[in-house]
């Protein structure tokens, strides 16, 4: 069984939140696959300082970073991904400023995990896609997939933007300021609406994909560096 795991970066119940859902219910229809909701709104995810002292500290994984926040239980659900869908409105032609705090957040994790030689995942690799969702038809999508397909690269995740011209990912045009349902999605962008789905089928696909294989050079013997030493979260 792959785990899939949506990260929501609205700050508010709404329009992506709802696109972001029919993502992980599109993965689900893959047999293997389970999905879990990961919502940034309304958790206390304090701004990165670049202080540092996540290098220096010599206590265990993930408690040495100097705030202590909500960031400790989100890294637990994150790290058990075997693939990662993340879904942000457009702010700015790019990612919400509650996910780019995530994001950043996630520096002392990846490079603790660098120096102690220590997988950041239970399983590597792991697949992810990415979601954009814009109040206008060309509203900054495209530069905002790239912000989250980039942030993948840095994490070694495996991008995929799906199938059917999907390049970074699946772009939605949301025609409003204001939250919208999913069954109005369909009718406002039905090619989003599709892309977004065949992306989460795609990421849930290559979540297998990546199992069986990891599994197959178990059975031969075979150990590969992103195979040989992972962290277990909470420890």
């Amino acid at each position: 069984m792959a785990k899939i795991i949506g990260v929501c970066g609205s700050p508010r119940k709404g329009t992506t939140e709802h696109v972001l859902k029919r993502a992980l219910a599109a993965a689900e229809q893959v047999p293997g696959i389970e999905t879990e909701l990961m919502l940034l709104k309304g958790k206390k995810i304090h701004r990165c300082i670049h202080c540092d002292q996540c290098l220096k500290s010599k206590t265990p994984m993930p408690n040495y970073c100097l705030f202590d926040d909500d960031m400790k239980d989100l890294i637990d659900q994150y790290v058990a991904a075997d693939g990662i869908i993340i879904a942000t409105p457009v702010y700015m032609m790019t990612v919400t400023g509650l996910l780019k705090d995530f994001m950043d957040r996630l520096r002392c994790y990846l490079f603790i995990s660098a120096h102690r030689q220590q997988n950041f995942f239970k399983s590597m690799p792991v697949v992810g896609g990415a979601i954009a969702v814009g109040g206008t038809r060309h509203g900054g999508q495209e530069p905002t997939l790239a912000t989250i397909v980039n942030f993948f690269l840095t994490y070694e995740v495996l991008a995929t933007g799906g199938p059917g011209g999907n390049y970074l990912g699946a772009a939605v045009w949301s025609k409003s300021s204001a939250p919208l349902k999913a069954d109005q999605l369909d009718k406002v962008d039905p090619v989003g609406m599709g892309r977004v789905e065949g992306m989460g089928k795609r990421v849930a696909e290559l979540a297998l994909v990546l199992e069986a294989g990891r599994n197959a050079l178990t059975e031969k013997g075979v150990t590969l560096s992103w195979m040989e030493s992972a962290w277990t979260p909470g420890t």
